[in-house]
């Protein structure tokens, strides 16, 4: 009895012991003075895109020139195109600034544009040649646009009325009566190659000046007020198709580099030029039509934005529905590259003075 005693007190101790070490506090951890806390979630957060600078913009394209002629058709067509190829697909606005053979358009350029990308410009590639002969009114140094390039490589062409008595250009050389022609002003096509033609060919010709435009010139042929006008080729045969059809006008002469081959039956000017020296003349009065229809912008507008634009030129000339257009109207449409045209910049303005200041006195 006592053993069993002994044993159940035993069992007991032992059952005491384990339950109190199973219920005792771990043993303190010594202090170091700092409280622990957990580490923060760090959440990943993606870098903000940045937004395109024109985007939400609008592009000013300012042509030189009256609604409906031929630089106003281009500028239409590329302007409704580009803002697909420029970062954040701006809007574009065309405006027509037109005024001293498009010298008014250059100036406001060069001069007053804001140079933030946002205005460009297209005008007569003549006033390049213009600037290298010392022109008055020049405010700008065609070096130092940002040129965009240009949107064609032009036919110099006149174009005349059927009932005016002049079936050839060799009719005008030393015709008792003039043959009237209307123009813009000095430096553009419309002028500078009726009056080279006057030096090299000597045909009898008398400008009318002060039109803003080729639509203007047309519109000034129909109703008799000219007998017709000298401007490209490419652009004739689009905005005035419907007088070439009823043979109310006709091509007399053209001037290229070869012959263009719509005008097959049509004299080069430099084959029927008198002297070496008037075969010069023409060729460098007639040398801005590789690049016609040039697009600039403002010569400190920020370079990041000057290659946006060049790129989106570029891209613009060869986009299909552009193309597609320009064929259903008959445009001509072959990208001078923007280095291209700096170059035939320099070129021009790199004219000899002797041959320069002859020149300078044909075009008067």
């Amino acid at each position: 009895m006592i053993k069993s005693f002994f044993v159940f007190t035993g069992l007991l101790a032992s059952l005491i012991l384990v339950a109190c070490a199973t219920a005792a506090p771990p043993p303190p951890t010594p202090s170091t003075g700092v409280t622990a806390t957990p580490s923060p979630r760090v959440i990943p957060t993606a870098t903000p895109t940045p937004v395109p600078f024109y985007s939400g913009k609008t592009i000013r394209v300012i042509v030189g020139y009256a609604a409906g002629g031929g630089y106003d058709t281009y500028a239409r067509l590329i302007a409704k195109h580009i803002g697909k190829y420029i970062p954040g697909t701006p809007t574009t606005v065309v405006e027509n600034m037109a005024g001293a053979g498009s010298l008014v358009a250059a100036n406001y350029l060069y001069k007053v544009a804001k140079p933030d990308g946002l205005t460009l410009g297209t005008f007569g590639e003549g006033l390049v040649l213009q600037q290298a002969l010392g022109a008055e009114g020049i405010e700008f140094d065609s070096r130092k646009f940002n040129w965009l390039g240009a949107a064609d490589k032009a036919t110099q062409a006149c174009a005349v009325r059927t009932d005016r008595g002049f079936k050839i250009i060799s009719d005008a050389v030393g015709a008792p009566k003039p043959l009237i022609l209307g123009a813009t002003a000095p430096g553009s096509n419309t002028w500078d190659f009726p009056k080279v033609l006057e030096a090299a060919l000597g045909i009898n010709v008398k400008l009318v000046g002060g039109y803003d435009g080729t639509a203007k010139i047309r519109l000034a042929a129909e109703a008799g007020e000219v007998e017709g006008g000298c401007w490209t080729w490419e652009s004739i045969k689009v905005t005035w198709k419907d007088a070439l059809d009823r043979g109310f006008v006709k091509i007399l002469v053209h001037q290229a580099p070869a012959k263009n081959p719509d005008l097959a039956d049509i004299p080069l000017a430099t084959d029927l030029a008198k002297t070496a020296e008037g075969r010069q003349l023409i060729l460098l009065a007639t040398s801005p039509a590789a690049m016609t229809k040039p697009f600039a912008t403002h010569p400190e507008t920020p370079p990041d934005r000057v290659k946006i634009l060049q790129d989106a030129f570029a891209k613009v000339l060869k986009d299909p529905e552009l193309m597609e257009e320009a064929n259903k109207a008959q445009l001509e449409v072959h990208l001078v590259s923007a280095e291209e045209v700096r170059k035939l910049v320099a070129e021009a303005l790199a004219t000899p003075p002797d041959v320069a200041k002859k020149l300078k006195e044909v075009l008067k």
